[in-house]
């Protein structure tokens, strides 16, 4: 992560830093226990702001294992979290695609292990030799980098090559590729036909 990116980071106040802490001991946190950020609600000056911003996680191997960028990360006085405008969150694989996250809006609190986004979230995985095309779109979503973790209370539309999907709330594990839907589920699927070897 850029030094100064790093510092930016570090400087918040104290309560944002026993939020951290707290999150990290939490085994999981719902969505159902936070509310999402204001964003300038009283239209406060920015006591700092970064453009371009990019964090990047590495893993054990020494690959990236997951970037967050914006177009500009701003902090406001007496806010706990800073404001990302126009955040990208991308999950890299080994093998496959990796997975997008696009979003018109975020926020993300200071030790980066905890997003927040709004407005035309999107998540996107292209199709490749080892990945089916993958396309989620959400007004909200809650994203825990660390655990490789997402979720959302809002309505959502999930497609693949061969089916789409609505549901109210979903919990998605990219590390297993696993997602959960929670309520109002409906599905249509369309069985991929492979055709016969000499068939035209």
């Amino acid at each position: 992560m850029d030094k100064k990116l790093l510092a930016f980071l570090i400087a918040f106040p104290i309560v944002s830093i026993l939020l951290t802490v707290s999150i990290i001991k939490t085994k999981k946190v719902t969505q159902t226990s936070m509310n999402f950020p204001d964003t300038n609600q009283y239209k406060k000056i920015a006591d700092s702001f970064i453009n371009y911003a990019d964090m990047i996680n590495y893993g054990e191997t020494g690959h990236p294992k997951s970037k967050i960028s914006a177009d500009k990360l701003i902090h406001y006085p007496g806010d706990k979290d800073s404001e990302l405008i126009n955040p990208i969150i991308t999950f890299f694989r080994q093998q496959g695609s990796p997975f997008v996250i696009i979003a018109d809006k975020g926020f993300i609190n200071q030790g980066a292990t905890r997003l927040f986004l709004k407005g035309r979230v999107m998540i996107m995985r292209k199709s490749s030799p080892y990945n089916q095309f993958l396309e989620v779109k959400s007004p909200e979503l809650i994203i825990w980098p660390d655990k490789e973790y997402a979720e959302t209370e809002k309505p959502i539309q999930i497609k693949t090559d061969n089916s789409l999907i609505n549901s109210i709330g979903m919990e998605a594990y990219f590390d297993t590729e696993h997602y959960i839907f929670m309520h109002k589920v409906k599905g249509h699927y369309n069985a991929i036909k492979h055709n016969e070897k000499g068939s035209r």
